[in-house]
């Protein structure tokens, strides 16, 4: 039929066969074509007494191409966003990515900028203001079981946000499961549970599963916990809530896979959930009751950043950002970056190099009373004038530490020293490599060296942190393992206490007579990237977004000091890699794959 159409010099498509989808260009040919066919109608009827097998298997493979076509289609809308509710207007809430992220800077490397809009509006808006109020939110992708549960939702008139809340009764005589469709952020949890432990005519059935909860004054002998998110399945660890404080106040600075799930586990069963610090509590007490975990609101020093443009994208490295009196440098993938802060704008420049290599680390550094710029590339180490205009020295490290051309990702620590030349008649430096320690197994993550220089610390990618004595010719003094997760970065302060930041969030302090662990805080939900102490104060950020600021302080005389969270600060879409103080209350931070760095100062 198709080549008699071509004949008559016709081509538009008007009918398809619903046999055998042949196309035919007018009624006449369709009809025509259905006549001369030999294939079988599969939707013709067939009478019962004439169906056999072979219809059976028909039907059933026809059934499944509708069902295949159906689902094709429906996740093509979904991939495309045709599901979300569109608006006709221009109003600001059409996208809310666009508001939140301005600058087009990923939140996460390893997904699209888009991610959020590629969700319905309500969903975005949702998103959008748990994050205002300091959840860090993560939501599932479209057609997995607990996104599609999820039932919460943020109503903008009543400037209400509704959780779903799911809770679990591990002592239950038999398994049962209760949720809360929808609760107001500002409910308190004790208030939610009353429906199910307080004695009534209504509840007899669950109370009856629920006899090991269900007793009088049974809020002194429960404990309501909430797993803490991207901790390994053989290492869980929970925070322990406050049920007499609302849902908002309790979710707070924590990591949330779309609704929380909340454990309600007896007292006399601590001992079998770990506890993930929410506040400080030195390691060696750690109170049970239930009535000794107040979590307290904290606020922010800041209002709003004020930018800083550079020109120049900061890298994804930890410690990506290095302060000397008024000067500061970062990595920029293969340049390392110059910033003088006393003019305005900030006048910014690259470091001169002859070849271009990934940057992996860029610091200032002193030498006796030569301040210079060390840059640490795949080429080696390159070092500078404190002004970042002159090279003075290069070490290519392929000869010293063997084929790899990084030396610290063979798990050595090379010692640079500088040494004096007066041949010339002029004072000039040459460095040169005068020892390589090779005490680490794997690869150093990050080293910090002491406020008077008796001290140096590193860390490597197996949690081993080494403290050496430059003095006695960096001979190891102390050895520091917790656990296998990495050290990302470190920072001394005075009386030589340590202030360390791990891959899980965790941030600890060791004392300075034998480097034990004296305290412990569950300081952010995701890495932390980069530290930085001023007098008893140590901010820290995070790939969670947030910038904390931490007071480390002894209230008595001749006890250890306490740690306490003093401003905690949400910096949305913000992939926070550098952090450095200029005073007791402004610092700096820097952002991964943004052109600018951020100036905070008080309200």
């Amino acid at each position: 039929m198709w080549l008699t159409q071509q004949s008559k010099g016709v081509t538009d498509v008007k009918y398809r066969c619903p046999r055998c989808e042949r196309t035919t260009c007018s009624l006449k040919c369709c009809v025509a074509h259905k006549n001369e066919a030999s294939a079988r109608d599969r939707t013709k009827f067939v009478g019962i007494k004439s169906f056999t097998d072979a219809d059976m298997s028909s039907d059933f493979f026809f059934l499944e191409e509708v069902f295949r076509s159906t689902n094709r289609a429906a996740r093509s809308r979904s991939e495309l966003n045709a599901n979300a509710k569109r608006y006709s207007s221009n109003k600001k809430r059409k996208v809310a990515t666009a508001k939140a992220n301005p600058s087009g800077a990923l939140i996460n490397p390893d997904i699209p900028a888009d991610w959020l809009a590629r969700f319905p509006i309500a969903v975005q808006l949702f998103a959008e203001h748990t994050a205002k109020r300091g959840v860090a939110l993560t939501l599932l992708a479209p057609g997995m079981s607990k996104r599609a549960r999820n039932t919460s939702y943020m109503d903008v008139k009543k400037n209400t946000l509704y959780w779903r809340v799911e809770w679990v009764f591990p002592s239950a005589e038999v398994p049962v499961s209760h949720f809360e469709e929808r609760v107001k952020d500002g409910t308190a949890l004790f208030e939610l549970l009353r429906k199910y432990l307080n004695p009534n005519q209504d509840n007899v059935a669950v109370r009856g599963k629920l006899k090991k909860y269900a007793v009088p004054e049974w809020e002194r002998h429960i404990l309501l916990l909430l797993r803490k998110e991207f901790t390994p399945a053989s290492q869980p660890q929970y925070y322990r809530l406050d049920g007499n404080q609302s849902l908002e106040s309790n979710l707070k600075r924590k990591a949330v896979v779309e609704f929380p799930v909340i454990t309600v586990a007896l007292l006399a069963d601590a001992e079998k959930y770990p506890v993930a610090y929410d506040a400080i509590e030195t390691v060696a007490s750690v109170e049970t009751s239930a009535d000794s975990f107040t979590l307290k609101e904290v606020m922010s020093w800041f209002v709003d950043s004020e930018l800083k443009p550079t020109a120049y994208s900061a890298s994804y490295v930890c410690n990506n950002l290095s302060k000397h009196g008024e000067m500061m440098v970062y990595a920029s993938v293969d340049d390392a970056v110059y910033v003088d802060t006393t003019h305005t704008p900030y006048m910014t420049h690259k470091l001169p190099c002859a070849e271009k290599f990934a940057v992996h680390q860029v610091r200032f550094c002193t030498l006796k009373d030569l301040v210079v710029i060390v840059v640490a590339s795949d080429n080696g180490i390159q070092i500078y004038d404190g002004t970042g205009e002159e090279c003075l020295s290069e070490i290519t490290l392929k000869d010293t530490v063997g084929a790899d051309v990084e030396g610290t990702s063979l798990g050595k620590l090379l010692v640079l020293e500088k040494e004096e030349e007066a041949k010339s008649g002029e004072g000039s430096s040459s460095f040169d490599v005068c020892k390589v320690l090779s005490e680490h197994e794997a690869a150093i993550c990050c080293v910090e060296s002491s406020l008077d220089g008796t001290l140096l610390a590193s860390s490597d990618n197996s949690g081993a942190i080494l403290i050496r004595n430059p003095g006695e010719g960096f001979e190891v003094v102390h050895r520091i393992v917790i656990d296998e997760y990495p050290a990302t970065c470190m920072t001394f302060m005075a009386e030589n206490w340590l202030v360390v930041g791990f891959l899980t969030g965790c941030l600890r302090l060791f004392s300075p007579e034998d480097f034990h662990l004296h305290a412990e805080v569950a300081a952010h939900t995701r890495a932390i990237t980069a530290l930085d102490a001023h007098n008893e104060y140590v901010a820290s950020v995070s790939e969670d977004t947030f910038l904390n600021i931490w007071e480390i302080s002894s209230n008595k005389p001749g006890s250890g000091p306490r740690v306490k969270l003093a401003s905690s600060q949400a910096v949305p879409n913000d992939l926070l890699t550098g952090v450095a103080f200029v005073s007791t209350n402004s610092l700096f931070t820097a952002t991964y794959d943004t052109a600018h760095l951020k100036f905070w100062s008080p309200e």
